[in-house]
């Protein structure tokens, strides 16, 4: 392994290691694998398991068994991470500091000019921001869960609502860095910290806020949670990528997704950004997991199985996956999947909670929509009230990184649904008649009709599902956020692929928070009349 500090074109070095496939005789040229991570160029990666192996592993030891393929891997620390310089500035350096990278591996005599990149979550916005960015070079992606379409609306403010994962984040990542350094005290002191109750009652200010003690990260978070739609940050490749896919290059690309995560719909959306412009194959594989969490059939509370895995339906786990992905593209090797595949999630037959179902399929269907749809619009306004002290809870769904504030997948509400009954209205399609699937989002358009006190307002919905066993399940959710005075506008929910048989129920449970996922839109309380005028899916 070799190990060089890149300078990127401000002068700022990035630490790269470089390994090399066992054997290389001096002058030898390989296809080059690269990802750049935050989260340590040699570190523990903890998606990098398989249904067979639960210990995960180093990157320094993946880098290893894709070297004995024959690449030259390379794996790099993003700036003001791990052993790199620079300020960590969360996302934004990603496009230019990707273009550069590639540009150096380009000029290396061991690079043969074709370069593949993988990368998990942040490790996938890195690698579609350098594709985006103009990276040259690049022959082949795998982009695993990840790659912001649209930074604000997937990963920032999902509605318009602040997604708090941003604050578990960086207390776990500041308290890491804190230690790496030495500062011991410092670190345990915000590994103990309360964080929904630095949340609810923190002083939230520059040099005072529960992040004081990790300065840099503290001043990241307090700037992305003040950044409006409009900033021109959010604008480039590195956070909007739609907006400049036209750089996108023509090559072969794996996604990888799954329904429990809050990047569900972004994947979706980059799939068909992808074929509408490409000719080169593109596969999509979309599971019932948890973010990264390919390997296992558990998702919450809920037991889909190892059928379910990615291990299973690709008959390989996802280290050889990507390598033979990639040796199709290179031309060494055959086209490992045959097609897309979609999990159709179902209930267990029989009912047997927490045991789930479901079937893979090459395609995802547009799904019911209008008057096929389960439920009946009320022809009156739905009453909404929103208390502080008692917000709408966060179910579960498409929760990532939410430490010990929050959980993601699927859980039985059954127990505590009086309490969730008291805090929300709720829609319900009574016992179906016949089989219902909800394929892709929901979408649900309604009017404001009354603000008591006027003010910004929050909507959430639920979609829930009675099992014929009396389990009432989380399926996904959405989120929108009003300014004073609007009035109305549509909830998008974020997409899943699930059938309900017949004898079990769909319920929409519509609310004014989904908190600890999301922040409040005020601190006061307040009650609407909420018009629901359509609900379409697609």
């Amino acid at each position: 392994m070799l190990t060089r500090m890149v300078e990127m074109r401000d002068g700022v070095r990035l630490a790269t290691d470089i390994h090399m496939p066992p054997g290389a005789a001096p002058g030898a040229r390989f296809p080059v694998i690269v990802e750049r991570t935050p989260y340590g160029r040699a570190d523990i990666s903890g998606s990098e398991v398989s249904a067979d192996r639960s210990e995960p592993l180093t990157r320094r030891a993946l880098a290893e068994i894709m070297a004995r393929r024959g690449y030259a891997v390379v794996m790099q620390d993003v700036r003001g991470r791990g052993g790199s310089d620079g300020a960590f500035a969360k996302y934004v350096n990603e496009a230019e500091d990707g273009v550069d990278c590639f540009d150096w591996i380009l000029q290396q005599e061991w690079c043969d000019g074709r370069i593949c990149t993988m990368g998990l979550s942040y490790g996938a916005h890195t690698q579609l921001a350098a594709a985006v960015g103009g990276a040259r070079g690049i022959a082949t992606m795998a982009i695993d869960t990840g790659g912001l379409m649209d930074l604000w609306r997937h990963s920032l403010r999902l509605g318009g609502g602040f997604e708090l994962k941003q604050v578990t984040w960086a207390f776990r990542h500041a308290a890491k860095a804190l230690r790496a350094k030495g500062q011991e005290a410092d670190a345990e002191t915000l590994e103990q910290t309360d964080i929904r109750h630095a949340i609810l009652h923190g002083d939230w200010r520059a040099g005072y806020s529960p992040l004081a003690v990790a300065p840099e990260y503290e001043a990241t978070l307090l700037h992305m949670w003040a950044l409006c739609p409009q900033d021109t940050e959010l604008c480039g490749a590195a956070t909007h990528a739609a907006g400049h896919f036209d750089r996108f290059p023509d090559v072969p690309v794996l996604l990888t997704g799954s329904w429990f995560d809050p990047y569900a719909s972004n994947m979706l959306q980059m799939a068909a950004a992808i074929a509408k412009r490409n000719t080169a194959p593109l596969r999509q594989i979309m599971g019932p997991w948890l973010h990264g969490r390919r390997s296992t059939g558990q998702v919450g509370a809920a037991d889909f199985g190892h059928a379910a895995t990615l291990d299973a339906v690709a008959g390989r786990d996802w280290i050889r996956l990507r390598l033979d992905w990639f040796d199709h593209a290179l031309g060494r090797g055959p086209m490992p999947l045959a097609h897309d595949l979609f999990y159709e999630m179902t209930p267990a037959r029989p009912p047997a909670w927490p045991h789930m179902g479901g079937h893979w399929r090459p395609t995802m269907p547009d799904g019911p929509t209008g008057d096929a749809l389960p439920w009946r619009i009320p022809q009156s306004p739905v009453p909404l009230t929103f208390d502080p002290d008692q917000p709408f809870p966060t179910l579960g769904g498409g929760v990532t990184s939410g430490g010990t504030l929050m959980a993601g997948g699927m859980f039985d509400h059954r127990t505590a649904e009086t309490t969730l009954r008291a805090r929300a209205a709720v829609l319900t399609s009574g016992r179906l008649a016949r089989p219902y699937t909800l394929a892709g989002a929901l979408e649900l358009t309604f009017e404001v009709e009354q603000v008591t006190p006027a003010g910004p307002v929050d909507v959430s919905v639920f979609v829930m599902m009675r099992t014929s066993d009396g389990a009432l399940v989380n399926v996904t959710d959405g989120f929108l956020r009003l300014a004073p005075g609007a009035g109305g506008g549509t909830l998008q929910t974020l997409a899943s692929y699930l059938t309900v048989p017949a004898g079990a129920e769909v319920l929409l449970f519509l609310s004014t928070a989904n908190f600890p996922r999301i922040d409040f839109a005020r601190k006061e309380g307040y009650s609407l009349q909420l018009r629901i005028t359509k609900i379409t899916q697609g």
